[in-house]
């Protein structure tokens, strides 16, 4: 097989000094990484340090612009530059040793593959165990995935109206309805951590909700409301079963486990408003 070209974008919000090692644990097996600071403030000591990195190409937006701008604009610059896949990583996401290397290889014999993911671990382990070599998804985790570019330039770009949740989502469709796969290599391995997730006990189980922010609330609500509408009559089986189910456990888990419950009801609340008002964007844009 080919020497393929791969090059992450890195979105960082606010981070801390872990995305050091995080970035450190795939440099060697790409040829540049592309890191979008969102953040409206930086950490200069954690900055600075990123810069200092050889392969990196620093872009500050000094406003949060949101997760699918972000991709759109390491993925602009990776097809200008030659790239044949964009590796999506969160801040707070690690690599395994050979972790693309494995996902190239097992997926090089597929057809039609618009993305590879590898298996995404935990700190809780929760993970599914899969059989054989790969596995045939409908949807996965953003970080890790490895995007074909040449399957973006045909499809479109991320949606950047969506600002951030259900921006992956949206695309994952968008590939369905042109026929393309979304493999997840079963030997590949990444580190991720979701954010502000905990293991808790509920009665007998032990639950992991994610305590998002207040703001994370707004957006689950409003975007999933414009993606069913928009996709539903195409995706009926996966809006009933699984994208249902998703979202009614996560705020489940939210009403009786985390904090600031009636802030975040609110927040519910205003996604649903703003959907059926026609806004998308940031919240609080001029735009919104």
């Amino acid at each position: 097989m080919n020497k393929i070209k791969v090059a992450p974008v890195v979105v960082l919000f606010h981070p801390n000094k872990v995305v050091l090692a995080n970035i450190m644990s795939y440099i060697n097996q790409v040829e540049k990484i592309y890191v979008i600071d969102n953040s409206e403030t930086t950490n200069q000591y954690v900055t600075d340090k990123i810069k200092e990195i050889e392969k990196v190409e620093y872009i500050l937006n000094i406003s949060n612009v949101g997760i699918g701008k972000a991709f759109n604009v390491g993925a602009e610059r990776a097809i200008r530059e030659g790239f044949e896949f964009l590796l999506t990583m969160d801040q707070d996401s690690k690599a395994s040793k050979e972790m693309i290397k494995r996902m190239l290889f097992e997926a090089s014999g597929i057809s039609n593959v618009g993305i590879i993911t590898p298996i995404h671990g935990n700190k809780f382990n929760t993970q599914e165990c899969h059989i054989g070599p790969y596995t045939e998804k409908f949807d996965v985790m953003s970080s890790g995935n490895l995007v074909n570019l040449q399957i973006l330039s045909k499809v479109g770009e991320f949606n950047e109206q969506y600002f951030i949740d259900f921006v992956d989502i949206e695309y994952y469709l968008r590939l369905h309805i042109a026929h393309y796969k979304i493999i997840q290599v079963n030997s590949a391995l990444l580190f991720h951590s979701e954010g502000n997730i905990q293991q808790q006990r509920f009665l007998f189980w032990k639950v992991y909700p994610y305590h998002h922010s207040p703001i994370r609330y707004y957006y689950k609500a409003r975007n999933r409301l414009y993606l069913r509408a928009k996709y539903k009559s195409k995706f009926p089986e996966y809006f009933k079963k699984k994208e249902k189910k998703v979202f009614r456990n996560t705020v489940i888990k939210m009403l009786f486990l985390e904090k600031k419950r009636a802030l975040k009801i609110r927040y519910l609340f205003k996604g649903y408003i703003d959907y059926k008002n026609g806004i998308l964007g940031k919240f609080g844009s001029k735009s919104n």
